[in-house]
C-alpha cells in the first residue's frame, strides 16, 4: 500500500469491514474522499437506511448495501451516523467547508485496484 496512489473507483476494506469506494483523484494527506458502500452486518442497525434485500459475503462477513446510495438523504444519515459512532471516518473539508466522508490511512485493511485485479 505505501506505493499506492488512489484513484476514482478503487476499492478500500477498513479494520471494521466496512467497504468504500474512492471518490477522487486528489484527497488529504492523512485520508481518502470515499464513499461508503457496504456496511458489515455487525453495524448495519446503526445505519437508519433501507437496504437491498440481497446481501453480500466477502471472507465470511455478511454484508449490507443500501437501496438508494447516492441519494442527499442517505448520505445525510450516513454522515450522522458515522460522525456518532465512527467519527474518524468523517472530515470537514476546507475546500468544501462542509464535513464529508473519507477514509482514515490508518483504517484501511486492504485496497483492491480495479486495474491490478482483472
Amino acid at each position: 500500500m505505501e506505493d499506492w496512489i488512489p484513484r476514482d473507483g478503487d476499492i478500500l476494506t477498513t479494520n471494521e469491514g466496512f467497504i468504500f469506494y474512492v471518490f477522487g483523484y486528489e484527497h488529504p494527506p492523512d485520508r481518502i474522499f470515499s464513499f461508503l458502500k457496504y456496511i458489515p452486518s455487525d453495524y448495519a442497525g446503526l445505519f437508519p437506511i433501507r437496504y437491498l434485500e440481497r446481501k453480500w459475503n466477502l471472507a465470511g462477513k455478511r454484508l449490507f448495501r443500501a437501496e438508494e446510495l447516492y441519494t442527499a438523504r442517505n448520505y445525510q444519515i450516513l454522515i450522522e451516523t458515522l460522525r456518532r459512532d465512527f467519527p474518524g471516518y468523517v472530515h470537514l473539508c476546507p475546500f468544501r467547508m462542509k464535513e464529508v466522508i473519507t477514509t482514515p490511512l490508518n483504517s484501511i485493511k486492504e485496497v483492491y485496484v480495479p486495474r491490478d485485479q482483472l
